[in-house]
């Protein structure tokens, strides 16, 4: 009997409703989420969880009263909707492990289990604390138990049909794009595109914007295809929808202590890969695609 009151006021005290636990996960887990964290969140949420000029504060007193007594399983959907543009663009173990890190990081003490990675399970799960009073939900209650929304469709990616650049694009570049510094060889930095003119111009509005992370910024940047390849401060560099606006991939450079962020002139485009040049004195190669790393100088 003894035991069983044990166990009983511990889950009162944790604030788990019956049926539910307190989250767990690994410390190899947290870490492996704190290695995804610094290239796809950092430049948003700041380098530390403790926010940034784009995104709100992962750890704190506010975001532990914002999911306290809530479904890990919550959590984690919404940690499934990012980075921005790019809703289920990781696995779901990549996605638990950054859960992983949140948790280590608001000061939940680290188990012996992976913290798992279907939504079921860890809707038995509950965040430590006590639920703000009030009602979570809008007067009409939301959805009905168990059913679940479809997915938003997939607005189309210029990323997928964008074309390599040659020698010859380079020498005589489409009238879209921007493939060089200041465009084509002869440095003249032109543009021959006439749709905007001295009788439209005053019609121009803004179709989209987007703010970088802060610091000096001198790079051109270049158009390809539909994409914006624009570098950032702090050795960040996106690729946007130049329609829309909207992310399409990320690379953020982590660089060694005692290394400052300097600033860059430019960036490449040749071939299927991206050149940037690093504030450590690097020089990496980005598939145009996706981002990802293809080798490191």
């Amino acid at each position: 009997m003894i035991s069983k009151g044990i166990v009983l006021t511990a889950l009162m005290t944790s604030g788990a409703e019956f049926g539910q636990v307190i989250p767990v996960y690994d410390p190899a887990q947290a870490e492996r989420g704190r290695s995804t964290y610094a290239v796809t969140c950092a430049a948003c949420h700041g380098p530390d969880l403790g926010g940034g000029q784009f995104g709100p504060p992962l750890k704190g007193v506010n975001f532990r009263q914002r999911w306290a007594a809530q479904p890990v399983a919550d959590l984690f959907e919404q940690v499934r909707t990012m980075p921005p543009g790019q809703a289920r663009s990781m696995t779901d173990t990549g996605y638990a492990e950054l859960v992983a890190l949140m948790l280590a990081e608001n000061g939940m003490a680290a188990g012996q289990q992976a913290l798992p990675t279907d939504v079921a399970s860890l809707r038995t799960m509950v965040m430590p604390g006590k639920a703000a009073p009030g009602p979570r939900q809008s007067a009409g209650g939301g959805l009905t138990h168990g059913y679940k929304l479809p997915f938003w469709p997939q607005p189309p990616n210029p990323l997928d049909t964008i074309s390599p650049v040659t020698d010859a694009l380079l020498t005589n570049p489409p009238e879209g794009d921007w493939l060089q510094w200041r465009r084509t060889w002869d440095a003249k930095a032109f543009s021959p595109l006439d749709q905007v003119n001295r009788s439209n111009v005053k019609d121009l509005g803004v179709a989209w914007s987007l703010a970088l992370p802060p610091g000096p910024n001198a790079a051109t940047p270049l158009v390809h295809d539909g994409v914006i390849f624009v570098h950032a401060f702090r050795d960040n560099v996106l690729a946007l929808d130049a329609a829309t606006g909207a992310q399409l991939w990320q690379y953020s450079r982590q660089l060694p202590e005692g290394v400052a962020p300097s600033v860059k002139r430019n960036l490449a485009l040749y071939g299927d890969k991206l050149y940037v040049g690093t504030s450590d004195a690097h020089l990496v190669a980005l598939d145009v695609k996706t981002g990802a790393v293809v080798w490191d100088k």
